[in-house]
């Protein structure tokens, strides 16, 4: 792996993910559709541990090792962790790395736009090349094997 003129097939820079993945018998890239991930981590809780429809306004870390977290219709609720899968614009992120130099609270916009698909296609070479990245002017295409033969890919420009 690594990043390849693809005009004159010169490498710019190398970097071996290969050897590192077979020596703990993983694959080169490891990607799961968001709505598979969700469904996974949402089919792992128990009943009634999944809260929708209420933002995380505030939380603290408890003495018992657990979370408190508050939210916007007043409730308080505990567990053992709180995931903060809430977006680009979350309150769980803004609150978590508030105070931390460097930390942009109010993202902006990149200048890029994305656009990505899932596709029922499988690449010759995709038990050797974990992903595949093109870069353009101003533009980069980026295409990863994933599960049950399918290529997931995202356009930027």
């Amino acid at each position: 792996n690594g990043l390849l003129d693809g005009r004159t097939g010169d490498w710019y820079i190398r970097f071996d993910t290969r050897r590192i993945a077979q020596k703990h018998g993983l694959p080169l890239t490891i990607v799961i559709s968001r709505y598979d991930l969700l469904d996974t981590m949402a089919d792992s809780l128990p009943e009634g541990c999944v809260s929708m429809g209420a933002e995380v306004v505030s939380y603290e870390h408890l003495p018992s090792g657990g979370v408190l977290a508050e939210l916007d219709d007043g409730r308080k609720v505990e567990g053992d962790v709180l995931i903060g899968a809430d977006g680009i614009w979350s309150k769980v992120r803004k609150h978590k790395n508030r105070g931390i130099p460097g930390f942009i609270e109010n993202p902006t916009y990149a200048g890029f736009t994305c656009y990505t698909a899932t596709c029922d296609y499988q690449a010759p070479d995709h038990a050797t090349t974990g992903y595949q990245v093109f870069c353009g002017l101003g533009r980069y295409f980026v295409s990863s094997a994933i599960a049950e033969g399918k290529t997931q890919w995202y356009a930027f420009h």
